[in-house]
């Protein structure tokens, strides 16, 4: 109907915020005169090869930038799920693994947690958020762990009464950013919610887009798993916790694994969001 990107912004089509993310496939596009999917193709690429630049950059921070033939090769095979996931699905993952991974890189930048939270780093944190919300799966994951990941960094008190003024500024001059970001994250949840029956109905029948469908078919079934998934879930707040207190910035791939993990059953692309963390943590163990 019009293929300008102002247009839809303004007048407030739920979907404007994925067609600003999509956005330079269209312009590459035009640019070469090549067909819609091809230009969303090269702009794939581009977003492919900084996503792994990215994890190949956090990857050699824990191996000391040891660069031999042995690190070149084991980075090589890193790429082939990327590229698998690259092939087999329309594309849509990669913004959202890319936006994860500048998110999970922020708080993985200094050892033992000490995160210097000001408007900078705000504003790197939404950049990364932004790519994430191509999908309401993918944007909660990161949402849920951007919440927990800042709670640990505050956990220990590191930021300084200095930087409060700073914080407090960036806050401000980002606040109508925050309060588009927050409204269209509760609208996109709404909407889910609402398509699958609305209420609590419709929050456990999401469930159904995911592997959480096998459990939801029966309801004694579903019990179990509800009982079995509550201890489960206490067992693993335990284990993050302790390794909050021993591991340093680690814990924030161990956390970004898990809670894509849970991700997995309201929807098997917010469960693959998963991949990008897990490759650096196996990557920097072997």
């Amino acid at each position: 109907m019009d293929d300008s990107l102002l247009y839809w912004i303004l007048s407030g089509h739920p979907h404007s915020v994925r067609l600003l993310i999509s956005y330079p496939g269209y312009i590459f596009s035009q640019i070469f005169n090549v067909n819609l999917n091809i230009g969303f193709t090269y702009y794939c690429i581009i977003l492919l090869s900084f996503l792994y630049f990215l994890i190949i950059d956090n990857i050699s921070k824990y191996r000391n930038n040891k660069r031999n033939i042995s690190f070149v090769i084991k980075c090589m095979i890193t790429l082939i799920p990327l590229l698998i996931l690259a092939f087999i699905m329309n594309g849509r993952l990669i913004p959202a693994f890319f936006g994860f991974m500048i998110v999970i890189s922020l708080f993985l930048e200094n050892e033992n947690k000490k995160i210097a939270i000001n408007p900078l780093f705000i504003s790197k944190l939404f950049f990364g958020f932004l790519f994430t919300m191509v999908s309401s799966g993918t944007m909660t994951v990161t949402f849920v762990f951007s919440i927990i990941s800042l709670y640990i960094t505050n956990s220990d008190k590191v930021i300084k009464k200095k930087n409060i003024k700073k914080i407090v500024i960036g806050l401000i001059i980002l606040l109508p950013v925050i309060y588009k970001f927050f409204t269209y994250f509760l609208f996109m949840l709404n909407k889910n919610i609402t398509f699958y029956g609305g209420g609590i109905d419709g929050a456990v029948n999401m469930l159904n887009h995911g592997a959480g469908k096998i459990f939801v078919s029966n309801m004694f079934i579903f019990s179990i798993f509800v009982f079995i998934g509550t201890i489960f879930l206490l067992s693993n707040l335990g284990c993050i916790y302790t390794k909050v207190k021993s591991n340093g910035n680690k814990i924030y791939l161990f956390l970004a694994v898990n809670i894509a993990f849970y991700g997995i059953f309201f929807g098997i692309s917010t469960g693959l969001m998963m991949i990008p963390p897990c490759i650096v943590l196996i990557m920097i163990r072997v």
